[in-house]
């Protein structure tokens, strides 16, 4: 399951706020105390995680509603559950998805009693539910239930249609009536009596017109238990990790990523661990059965009271990992620098572990830059984007670091602000424009001369190409030289040199666009190099930033070894995804119009890259040589920034 959207309603700040969550990464970003940290602290009590426990003060202040948190997921519809005790069904096929086709659950405490205990939460699933039935929708039923709807002389339509369309079924039939078309008659219909599954399965498959609605079925109660009960063992294993905590031996929070390893491969083995309950659960139950015989010899009215109940733990309980130092001092004894050292190069190896989990994980980290070096940032920062890269993984992060947010798209960027009421969500095209207004700064401005481009994979060009190209790297080292380079989007360039937001700051700008075939930023370019504080503005010879690597280091891509190399899950599908739609004819034809080609990534994703912008500029940029460059013609044109950028940062750093 992928969490695809959270819903917060009456809690801490929030009377009403939507989440939206990408598959990948997602950046929350905003100043302290806008309400980031709720947003996954409401998520580690939706999946019961008990880091963090919910009580009546969580209750937002400006409402009288009850406190809700409601999560919708993408499921794999191809999946079973369920849903009874004895037969599995898809979700789909039983109505239970939201009108968007997303499974959506809704977790609500009652706060009408002053104080929150077990009782106050009531779990309900939304749906889009045929209104025939919406009342008492057919999972909730009982067996008896649901054959009394076809005993009803009111639905007889539905057991004559039955007749008609399931009459070659071959198990065991039920009658119902007494009517029908002789008075008295009753109506032999072949489906498994005994399987409520098959009874809703026949009912849904003669309802003409169906006309959906939105329902709200109740999933704690004793009825529909088993339909939560499987749902959940599919939900995501969820973990947050705090930034700032106390350091005592109770404190919940306190977070050693072996315990996170432990969870999930027992997660993974899940089915083998049930089939070993429910042996012992039957062995059990078979000799209680003779020991309660026995002690009815003796006793009987004692042993008519007693029943054989088994408890069983979270699995996970079982076993307890954790790092130790030789001197024996655990982990959660360590500092807290320490301890968060430990936790970050939790995730580098994670971002390198090459076995695929069959599970879904989700990984809420709050402010990774704390007590970090700005180099630090970058690397944990580029293992959170390598983790969320692979399938099967989501990745939550809060910051109110500009830092963080220019290493990812915008597209992955929440940014929260207080509202009128409420904090909100904002979505503009001048992003990282209303961020630096809200957050006062922009990205690591130790350095008096800043570079713009449009987008991440711009930046990301510009910085593999000088360090892998020596001529580049001998003119400045951009690693070294720690000039910043961040992306405005190409929707916000008018936006930026109207405003320009660095100039209070008296920070001199590098500008470098795509000039897209058509000159499309000229008259912006212009006007930066008519600012005279020393900025200035290129475009592009080449109309796009990925026509500057050569297609022969293009074509590499769809090497076994590359994509092995490069993309470490879902491997199967992009390599069928290369070999159904690459083209040689048009790759001949696309090859030969390189330098002057507009839409590289576009032709090249319709070849079946995966990405190719991403793929391109982070990856296959750093297999080009100064030949290739030569060849193509742009080695002296990207020479010349990397001079302007040395004589920028010369003269006033």
């Amino acid at each position: 399951m992928i969490i695809k959207k959270v819903i917060i309603e009456n809690f801490r700040a929030y009377k009403l706020i939507e989440i939206p969550i990408l598959d990948g990464i997602n950046v929350i970003i905003g100043k302290n105390d806008v309400g980031k940290s709720t947003i996954l602290e409401a998520l580690d009590i939706f999946f019961g995680q008990n880091k963090i426990s919910i009580d009546i003060n969580d209750k937002c202040i400006f409402s009288s509603a009850n406190i809700a948190i409601t999560v919708l997921f993408e499921i794999d519809k191809s999946k079973e559950y369920l849903i009874d005790t004895d037969i599995k069904t898809k979700l789909q096929d039983e109505f239970l998805l939201n009108k968007d086709g997303l499974l959506q659950i809704r977790k609500e405490w009652d706060c009408s009693k002053g104080k929150l205990t077990a009782t106050s939460l009531k779990i309900s699933l939304i749906a889009n539910y045929p209104d025939e039935f919406a009342e008492t929708p057919l999972p909730t039923l009982k067996i008896n239930e649901l054959k009394e709807i076809l005993e009803n002389a009111d639905n007889k339509d539905i057991a004559f249609g039955l007749h008609d369309l399931i009459n070659e079924n071959k198990l065991e039939g039920i009658e119902i009536g007494p009517w029908g078309s002789g008075e008295g008659k009753k109506i032999p219909i072949k489906i498994d009596k005994r399987r409520r599954a098959e009874i809703r399965k026949a009912i849904y498959s003669v309802l003409e017109n169906i006309n959906l609605v939105e329902i709200e079925i109740p999933l704690n109660k004793e009825d529909c238990q088993n339909i939560f009960q499987s749902i959940e063992k599919d939900f995501p294993q969820y973990e947050l990790f705090h930034s700032d905590r106390e350091n005592k031996d109770d404190e919940k929070s306190v977070q050693d990523p072996l315990k996170v390893i432990t969870k999930r491969v027992i997660k993974e083995q899940q089915q083998t661990l049930d089939e070993i309950s429910k042996e012992l659960e039957t062995k059990v139950e078979e000799f209680s059965q003779k020991v309660l015989l026995k002690l009815g010899e003796m006793h009987p009215e004692l042993a008519n009271e007693l029943h054989p109940k088994l408890q069983s733990k979270d699995w996970s309980s079982l076993f307890n990992y954790s790092f130790t130092s030789d001197s024996g001092i655990p982990f959660n004894k360590r500092g807290s620098g320490i301890r968060r050292l430990i936790l970050l190069n939790f995730f580098r190896a994670e971002a390198e572990n090459k076995n695929q989990t069959t599970s879904n994980l989700v990984y809420a980290f709050e402010e990774p830059e704390t007590s970090q070096h700005a180099d630090n940032q970058r690397i944990i920062m580029q293992s959170f984007i390598k983790i969320a890269q692979k399938e099967n993984y989501q990745i939550i992060i809060t910051t109110h670091s500009n830092n963080l947010v220019q290493m990812v798209q915008p597209n992955e960027v929440i940014f929260i602000k207080k509202g009128v009421n409420q904090p909100e969500i904002v979505n503009s095209e001048n992003l990282m424009i209303e961020i630096a207004n809200e957050l006062g700064t922009l990205p690591n401005l130790n350095s008096n001369v800043a570079i713009l481009v449009e987008g991440i994979t711009d930046k990301f060009f510009l910085e593999n190409i000088n360090q892998i190209i020596p001529d580049f790297k001998n003119i400045i080292d951009l690693n070294l030289c720690k000039i910043p380079i961040f992306w405005v989007g190409g929707s916000n360039v008018a936006n930026w040199v109207e405003s320009r937001p660095l100039q209070k700051q008296n920070i001199v700008e590098f500008h470098l666009y795509d000039s897209d075939g058509n000159n499309h930023y000229k008259s912006y370019i212009d006007e930066i190099n008519n600012w005279g504080n020393g900025s200035c503005a290129f475009q592009t010879n080449l109309p796009t930033i990925e026509n500057y690597t050569h297609p022969d280091i293009v074509k590499l891509g769809i090497n076994d070894e590359i994509i092995e190399e490069y993309f470490e899950s879902n491997l199967t599908n992009i390599k069928k995804n290369l070999t159904e739609k690459w083209n040689e004819i048009e790759w001949d034809n696309l090859k030969s119009n390189w330098n002057s080609v507009i839409d590289i990534s576009n032709s090249i994703k319709k070849l079946g890259f995966s990405k190719p912008k991403e793929f391109i500029n982070e990856y296959l940029v750093k297999k080009m040589t100064k030949e290739k460059l030569v060849e193509l013609g742009v080695f002296d044109e990207i020479k010349s920034w990397f001079e302007t950028i040395k004589r920028l940062n010369d003269k006033y750093n």
